[in-house]
């Protein structure tokens, strides 16, 4: 979501906007949701809803019901970010960092990932 906000200095805005440029302050300002729903988190996360679902119930990821009836689930940007630096840490502690995994020299004329060859 964008806000734009125009500030001015109380006098009337002339015809000439070289004038007016001097006394107008304009401020563009990024505003995120604070909460997103399943659908979208499952949607940033690359999973389906069910899988944040079950991350959900299992504690894995912090959610919140707002609203009347309080019934669905909502997380936020907090949370997920939480979520993923976990992932990322227990993917350190068990391969070691990413960039020091050896990765396949791809085969000659073969487009993709490196097949593996059984001799």
């Amino acid at each position: 979501m964008r806000i734009i906000a125009v500030y001015g200095y109380g006098r009337p805005m002339t015809e000439t906007p070289e004038a007016d440029a001097s006394r107008v302050q304009v401020r563009v300002v990024e505003l995120e949701p604070l909460l997103v729903p399943v659908p979208k988190a499952a949607e940033l996360l690359g999973l389906s809803a069910r899988a944040v679902y079950d991350l959900i119930y299992a504690g894995e990821i912090d959610a919140v019901r707002v609203g009347l009836r309080k019934g669905r689930h909502n997380i936020t940007y907090g949370a997920l970010q939480a979520y993923v630096e976990r992932c990322r840490e227990e993917d350190r502690l068990l391969h070691g960092s990413v960039d020091d995994r050896p990765r396949p020299a791809p085969e000659p004329g073969r487009r993709g990932r490196a097949s593996k060859r059984v001799a």
